[in-house]
């Protein structure tokens, strides 16, 4: 009892230990593989950040100049691919000898030439039309390159004369090659000359939206969640102020960098951002960014180590101060270069303007302050609620990390008694064994004594009383596998009595024996011809051999037969080194005896199949074959009588079906014995719990390659994944299933 209780205890232990490992291997990989989450935003953060920040210096290392006859197009002729049909290809073979002479064959000659007559001025119809398209679209290309070309001719000439429509064409190209982070807005410029040597840029910026929240990621092992730090208020609006700035520069550069000759004199750059007023709540086009310089004096400048925001202001140029606030600032004139303060009248419009959105802004932002105000009230009442919440958590804590140390003693104190435990058990299992062998050796004389105390003294057999045929037959055939109709064929005899009603006497044993004339046949010359195969196997009937002469080689194993068709055998190895013994000697087996044969080569039974045991129990026809070819028994010089298996000269379609089905026992045996009940339609699924130790399918594959050696085609197909049965073998299959060798198998 107290074993039981220690091994439960045991069982119970080691069980709540590998969970408690699966757990924690469970809980390490879901933190690796949060920590490569986290690691991977984090790096696509930073990516995105450093992009943002490099803006201006990315465009110093690209050459924005456009060369104008790059755009130039050359034209691509596709290769056209079709074969011209030939007519000699199509027309069939006239008939030629005797056959051109049939009518029928003319005839048919006649719908085959007109056929292929048809189908060559089909296909050459085809061709030509093929041939016509390519080429119109071969020249309808070549004259909208060429009239691409000239455009392109046409723009570079009107550009270097200095043609204003060309100038806005050529620097919009320019800044529309300029390649921006995602999330830019598409279509950003739009350029139009003031003068010959002012150009001005009204440029789209993008939305604060681009500068991500985010500032960082980090994995709250505790909560089991991914948590995000957010970008401060502060840090995201001077980001998103100094990607601007970079923007206006980067812009002015490009198109100073791509004006290779000097048609530009100034240029003014004003940039948009399509939003809402948080103020007002209203769309509109916010100006944040107004910037009006020369060529000269933006030369002046080292765009590599500037700061954006400064060097905007360097040059007089306007920045909004709160960008994400939509705070807008008055787009520049032609002139504000040159002097940066504001004493003309819209400006002073603008002011006023801005004033008056700022008064409402304070107004709405106290408000917003005083509702802040109560929210924080509110949530200094939550906190105490949840610093006591949290107390009380903490002391429950405590006490389940206490109940974890003591469950932890506990299963301290239980592994020394488990190994003990183990050990009593391996001396247990060790005394069970010392014990079983002991009793082994004990029975083993006892055995011995049983066995000579029940073995029966030899007695020669009494000969049966032929004058009484069922009796002898049932002391002939008791206990052996011979059929009822081999048991009754009739036996020649040298008297002329055919006995009553016609039907042949069998004559006495003596008399049998006597004038049975018993021939020893040269097997050393019927060995030779498997011997020549070199363990190929060999027809014996195609070899014109003698059956018995075959039946005596088997019986002696020097020949094998056949899986599937007994007709066919080959030479074993003992028969190879008979037949080499008497090839070195120079003897023929001819001389032998059958007790020297049987002493150099052990007598081995015909293998008997189970295609032979059910054809011999359920096939009456072939069982009426072999009883005519010959006696079913045949005596031996010592008076015994012994069984020959029927060989079939060719394999019936039933055994055939016997050979495919495989054993009774067998899995292909089972599955289709189950697909009958099943009325030879089933579902993979629905046989698989029958298989616990193979793979449907596998079966499925070894019965149809063994039906696709025997009879050509596959005895269970696939349809709609739905396993079916050949419907031209299933009568015959239910037929062989219905044998007692089968009985096992219905009623499962």
């Amino acid at each position: 009892m107290f074993w039981r209780k220690s091994a439960t205890q045991t069982e119970n232990l080691l069980e709540y230990l590998a969970n408690a490992q699966q757990e924690q291997q469970l809980k390490s990989k879901r933190q690796i593989a949060q920590t490569a989450v986290v690691d991977e935003k984090n790096a696509e953060l930073a990516t995105a950040t450093r992009r943002l920040e490099n803006l201006l210096s990315d465009a110093l290392a690209q050459d924005s100049c456009i060369d104008l006859d790059s755009l130039k197009k050359t034209p691509r002729i596709p290769a056209f691919n079709k074969q011209k049909p030939v007519r000699r290809g199509y027309l069939p073979k006239p008939p030629s000898g005797f056959a051109s002479l049939l009518p029928w064959k003319r005839r048919a000659y006649d719908r085959l030439y007109e056929a292929a007559e048809a189908k060559y001025r089909k296909d050459r119809r085809a061709y030509d039309e093929a041939q016509d398209k390519h080429e119109k679209r071969v020249a309808q290309e070549r004259v909208e390159i060429e009239e691409h070309n000239r455009e392109i001719e046409r723009f570079k000439q009107d550009f270097d004369a200095g043609v204003p429509k060309e100038i806005e064409n050529y620097f919009t190209l320019v800044l529309e090659k300029s390649a921006y982070p995602a999330g830019f807005p598409n279509g950003t410029a739009v350029i139009s000359a003031v003068d010959t040597e002012t150009l001005r840029i009204d440029f789209t910026l993008p939305a604060i939206d681009v500068i991500p929240g985010a500032k960082a990621y980090a994995y709250d092992k505790i909560r089991d969640a991914i948590t995000q730090t957010a970008m401060p208020q502060k840090q995201r609006r001077s980001l998103y102020a100094a990607v601007l700035a970079q923007i206006s520069l980067r812009a002015i550069h490009e198109v100073f960098t791509a004006d290779r000759t000097n048609k530009i004199n100034s240029v003014i750059f004003v940039g948009y951002v399509d939003g809402r007023n948080p103020s007002t709540g209203q769309p509109g086009r916010f100006c944040l960014v107004a910037l009006n310089v020369t060529r000269q004096h933006f030369d002046r400048l080292d765009l590599r180590r500037v700061e954006p925001r400064a060097c905007l202001s360097g040059l007089n140029g306007r920045l909004s101060s709160e960008p994400d606030q939509m705070l807008a600032v008055p787009p520049m004139m032609r002139d504000d270069y040159q002097d940066a303060t504001v004493a003309d009248e819209p400006d002073i419009h603008y002011f006023k303007q801005r004033i008056s959105e700022l008064e409402g802004k304070i107004q709405t932002q106290g408000a917003q302050i005083a509702d802040l105000n109560t929210k924080l009230a509110a949530r200094r009442d939550k906190n105490g609620e949840l610093a006591s919440t949290l107390r009380d958590k903490q002391a429950v804590i405590a006490d389940l990390e206490s109940n974890l140390e003591a469950h932890r003693d506990r299963i301290a104190e239980l592994v020394p008694d488990l190994r003990d435990e183990k050990e009593r058990n391996a001396e247990l299992f060790a005394r069970i064994q010392e014990q079983r062998e002991r009793i082994a050796e004990l029975e083993s004389p006892i055995e011995a004594r049983k066995d000579a105390v029940a073995e029966p003294e030899s007695q020669p057999p009494e000969e049966p009383d032929d004058t009484k045929p069922i009796e002898a037959f049932g002391e002939i055939a008791a206990g052996s596998e011979l059929s009822e109709a081999a048991a009754f064929t009739p036996i020649a005899s040298d008297s002329g009595d055919d006995g009553v009603g016609g039907a042949p006497i069998p004559p006495r044993q003596p008399e049998q024996q006597a004038n049975q004339s018993i021939a020893k046949p040269d097997l050393f010359e019927v060995m030779s011809v498997f011997i020549e195969a070199r363990g190929r196997y060999v027809d014996y009937i195609g070899a014109g051999l003698s059956k018995e002469h075959i039946n005596r080689l088997v019986r002696d194993g020097r020949l094998e037969r056949h899986r599937f068709h007994t007709y066919k055998l080959r030479a074993t190895l003992a028969g190879n080194i008979w037949y080499r013994e008497r090839s070195e000697h120079g003897a023929s087996p001819i001389e032998e005896s059958e007790e020297s044969l049987s002493e150099r080569a052990p007598a081995v039974e015909a293998p008997v199949t189970l295609r032979s045991l059910l054809l011999g129990e359920a096939d009456e026809d072939v069982a009426e074959s072999s009883a005519a070819e010959g006696p079913a028994s045949q005596p031996t010089d010592e008076g015994e009588l012994t069984l020959e298996m029927p060989v079939l000269t060719e394999p019936t379609e039933r055994a055939t079906l016997i050979e495919i089905i495989g054993r009774p026992h067998s899995d292909s045996a089972r599955l289709l014995a189950l697909m009958m009940k099943s009325g030879w339609r089933s579902n993979e699924d629905a046989l698989q719990p029958a298989f616990p130790d193979e793979f449907v399918n596998v079966i499925v594959d070894e019965i149809n390659e063994r039906a696709f050696d025997s009879i050509g085609e596959n005895l269970i197909y696939e349809e709609g994944g739905y396993l079916i049965g050949h419907e031209d073998y299933c009568q015959d299959l239910e037929s062989i299933f219905a044998l007692p060798v089968y009985q096992h198998l219905r009623h499962r």
